[in-house]
C-alpha cells in the first residue's frame, strides 16, 4: 500500500494508491506513468459519452471516487465497502467541533448581512411621504427574468370538445362480456335470449344515467345564465 499522491487525490483516485503494490516512493516512474494514464482516461470520459465502454468507464470512475455512495451495488458492493473502509482509515476521524469553533461560527453568521428590501423601502420613505426615493430604490434592485405561464381567464368561453367518437371503451363488447360473466356466475347455460336481456338492461341503465347527467348540466347552465 502506498500513500495517495496529491494528483491522484485531486482526480478522485486515491483508492488506487492505497491498493497499489509498488514501493511507496514518491515521484517514481510507476507513479508518473499511473498519474498520466489516469489523467488521460478522466479527461476523455469527463464529458458526454457515446459508447457502452465509455459509460462503463465513467461508472467505474464514480465508484472509485465515492465508494461509500455505491457500496449497495450487487456486483461491486463488497469491493466498494472495503475501499470506503481504506479511505476512511487513511483520512482519519474528524474530531467534533469545539465550543470555541461553534461560538466563532455563530459570530460569523451574525455579521453576515442580508438585504431586507421591505425594510429598506420603508426607511427610505420620509414622514412627508417621499415616495420617489423609494421607487428609485426598488428600481435599483436587479430584475428577475421570470417567465410565468399564460394567465387563465375565467370569463373566456372554452369550446366544448366532441367526444362522441371516443367514449373510452367498446361498450358493445363490454356489455356482452359482462352479460356472459353474469350468466356464468349463476351456473346457467349461455343463450342469446339471456344475453340480449342483460345487454338491454345495461343499455337502459346507461340511458337513464345519461339523462340524469344531462339534467345536471342543464341546471348548472341555468344558474350561470
Amino acid at each position: 500500500m502506498s500513500l495517495p499522491r496529491q494528483a491522484m487525490q485531486q482526480m478522485g483516485f486515491a483508492i488506487c494508491c492505497l491498493l497499489c503494490d509498488a514501493p511507496d516512493v514518491e515521484g517514481s516512474k510507476r507513479c508518473k506513468s499511473c498519474i498520466t494514464t489516469h489523467k488521460k482516461v478522466r479527461d476523455r470520459i469527463s464529458g458526454d459519452v457515446s459508447t457502452p465502454i465509455e459509460q462503463l468507464a465513467k461508472d467505474l470512475m464514480a465508484f472509485t471516487t465515492e465508494p461509500h455512495r455505491y457500496d449497495h451495488d450487487p456486483i461491486h458492493g463488497p469491493f466498494l465497502k472495503e475501499a470506503g473502509r481504506l479511505l476512511a482509515a487513511h483520512r482519519g476521524h474528524r474530531p467534533p467541533p469545539t465550543e470555541q469553533e461553534i461560538t466563532q461560527a455563530f459570530e460569523i453568521a451574525k455579521k453576515t448581512s442580508r438585504r431586507n428590501i421591505i425594510r429598506e423601502v420603508a426607511n427610505s420613505v420620509s414622514e412627508e411621504g417621499d415616495v420617489s426615493s423609494a421607487i428609485e430604490l426598488v428600481d435599483s434592485f436587479p430584475t428577475r427574468n421570470d417567465m410565468p405561464g399564460a394567465r387563465t381567464i375565467p370569463s373566456k368561453a372554452i369550446p366544448e370538445t366532441d367526444r362522441s367518437d371516443r367514449p373510452g371503451e367498446d361498450r358493445e363488447f363490454m356489455d356482452r362480456f359482462k352479460a356472459e360473466e353474469e350468466i356464468r356466475k349463476t351456473g346457467e347455460e349461455l343463450s342469446e335470449p339471456k344475453l340480449e336481456k342483460i345487454i338491454g338492461e345495461r343499455k337502459a341503465k346507461r340511458r337513464e344515467l345519461d339523462s340524469l347527467l344531462s339534467g345536471v348540466d342543464d341546471l348548472i347552465n341555468d344558474e350561470n345564465e
